[in-house]
């Protein structure tokens, strides 16, 4: 009895290390996502080309953008930190203990179906239904373009 308790407790510390790690990078690449896009926002409100290997930032004309353009920088760290935090996540899920279950059964219907109608066992009636939606919705935004609401 003592045994399946401590055991229980080592799974339930090993399960709380596994859910900080998760937070902790989860958080990690939210920030990261914040503080690239807002920058690439940013410097593409302010027309600065930012797909360019070298900016002078002696020009008198741009080095007040510099800023904007670095805050890149701290962004792509985080995403590496982020990553890295991942894989170790994984890494270790990969060597915990594991855990035997017992094997999952399916609940039985009271009234079994026949047959599965072809529309809900193929993908061609949601395909449909996209390629409806997108011709509409594109009908609709060139008549607003045009300006014909």
């Amino acid at each position: 009895m003592h045994l399946m308790r401590l055991r229980l407790l080592l799974q339930m510390q090993l399960w709380l290390w596994l859910w900080l790690w998760l937070s902790l990078s989860l958080s990690l690449w939210l920030i990261r996502v914040l503080v690239v896009t807002f920058s690439l926002h940013y410097v593409g409100i302010l027309s600065i080309p930012w797909r360019m290997a070298y900016f002078d930032y002696t020009d008198p004309a741009i080095a007040p953008k510099g800023l904007s353009v670095t805050i890149n920088f701290p962004g792509g760290l985080l995403l590496v930190v982020s990553t890295l935090l991942f894989i170790l996540i994984l890494l270790r899920d990969h060597r915990t203990l594991r855990i035997d279950l017992p094997e999952f059964q399916f609940s039985r219907p009271l009234h079994p179906p026949t047959r599965v109608p072809i529309a809900l066992n193929s993908v061609a009636l949601w395909l449909s239904f996209m390629i409806v939606l997108n011709r509409g919705e594109l009908r609709l935004s060139h008549r607003q373009a045009d300006g014909h609401a």
